[in-house]
């Protein structure tokens, strides 16, 4: 429209329209900047150009967007390195865009975006500082719904990021607010990308509603978002997550129709390990003991066949099938067995779930008369 109507008695009214459409498009901060710019870059040269430059500070002036587009860029690319440097513990060369740093603006009249790209370089340059991390919640909360699908998507998962961070250092109560942040992503609509979401995002969404007994979301989520699930051509992550839920609410019926859809066919062959150590649980929990040996049996058998299996994945899968035969057996109430192996299973290094589950079912035990 811009170019067609170059005519300045009427350009005024289309540059005007131009901004209108510009600011109501559904696309992030940058790409909006960078139309701006464009739009009014169009708007000057129709216009006599004047030596005064003072239209700098005008914010309708090209070099008004352009300016705001190249600081959304300097802070993306700090935040990108950070998170790099923070997961393989180097990234690209940041000097040229230090040098830049004071002079990007922050302030609380800044566009929300820069001072939320701030914020977060802060969050991931000083990690174990949560007051960093507490006024980037602050102002995701205060800003976030203002934005964008795209940048808001990009800085709730920056926040998810420095939360699993954390909680592999060892800081556990960064779970619950990684489960409200996912929670706030599915209220806004950000969950999924072109449409999908990915199937490891989902299975850490249901694990974390799980833990904190979330089931009324768990379920949501699973219906939701099970049918738009990437890269799981077989439904074997819905199948899975739903069989965990029915499982978490003792519905071990359900949960085993759920386990045993996953062995019908699976292409991630550790959707076949688990699923197999969920019935373990199932049958124990049943007291269906000739299963409970029947697959233990053939558990491993399939792990010491199966060539695609990593070795360390083979043997702590090998303990777990172990161990569930010991705990069978151990039928008869004898407080030494019990002991014994409860010791036996501690010293041992194996899957960190099926090792808690064996170790509470045994301290149930011991906890009895």
């Amino acid at each position: 429209q811009l170019n067609a109507y170059n005519e300045s008695r009427h350009f005024g009214r289309y540059y005007q329209k131009a901004v209108q459409r510009i600011e109501q498009l559904p696309i992030s901060e940058e790409q909006r900047q960078w139309s701006l710019f464009q739009a009014a870059e169009e708007w000057e040269a129709a216009q006599i150009r004047l030596d005064d430059r003072s239209q700098a500070d005008d914010p309708r002036s090209a070099y008004h967007h352009a300016w705001q587009f190249f600081q959304l860029q300097t802070l993306q690319f700090l935040v990108r390195q950070a998170n790099r440097g923070a997961m393989v513990g180097e990234g690209a060369d940041t000097a040229q865009a230090e040098m830049l740093l004071p002079m990007i603006d922050t302030s609380a009249q800044a566009l929300p975006a820069l001072q939320l790209y701030r914020a977060l370089l802060d969050v991931f340059r000083q990690p174990q500082e949560r007051t960093h991390f507490q006024n980037y919640q602050q102002l995701l909360d205060n800003l976030g719904p203002q934005l964008a699908a795209a940048d808001a998507s990009d800085l709730y998962t920056g926040a998810i990021n420095h939360c699993i961070r954390r909680i592999n250092a060892g800081e556990s109560d960064f779970a619950t607010t990684m489960l409200g942040l996912y929670q706030d992503m599915d209220r806004l609509g950000l969950l999924l990308h072109h449409g999908r979401l990915p199937a490891p995002q989902f299975k850490n969404m249901v694990g974390l509603a799980l833990r904190f007994q979330h089931f009324d979301w768990a379920q949501a989520i699973i219906s939701r978002y099970g049918p738009l699930l990437d890269q799981d051509p077989y439904g074997n992550a819905e199948a899975f997550n739903q069989g965990m839920l029915h499982f978490a609410q003792g519905d071990f019926v359900s949960a085993e129709r759920c386990f045993h859809l996953v062995l019908r066919q699976f292409d991630d062959i550790f959707y076949g390990l688990d699923a197999r150590s969920y019935l373990l649980r199932i049958y124990y929990e049943t007291s269906n003991w000739l299963g409970l040996e029947s697959l233990g049996e053939s558990f491993k058998m399939y792990l010491k066949r199966n060539k695609r299996i990593p070795k360390s994945h083979r043997e702590s899968y090998l303990h777990t099938a172990r161990f569930f035969a010991k705990l069978a057996k151990l039928q008869v109430w004898r407080r030494q067995d019990f002991l014994r192996l409860r010791a036996e299973i501690e010293r041992t290094h194996f899957a960190a779930t099926s090792k808690a589950w064996l170790l509470q079912k045994i301290d149930n035990r011991l906890a009895q008369p």
